[in-house]
């Protein structure tokens, strides 16, 4: 299986639940469903605001 490459987040960790991924990253969580891991769908943000 090969999973799709995310270039514009820099991440810190992944934890992958039974129907989605929770990425942290930089500049905040991302969940992403990957039933297709060749073609990740975004779901949801959560923006980090400690950085701006």
């Amino acid at each position: 299986m090969r999973l799709q490459h995310l270039n514009n987040i820099k991440s810190f960790d992944i934890i992958a639940g039974p129907k989605s991924l929770i990425v942290t990253g930089e500049d905040g969580v991302y969940q992403f469903n990957y039933n297709n891991a060749a073609n990740l769908s975004q779901m949801s943000m959560i923006k980090n605001q400690l950085w701006d």
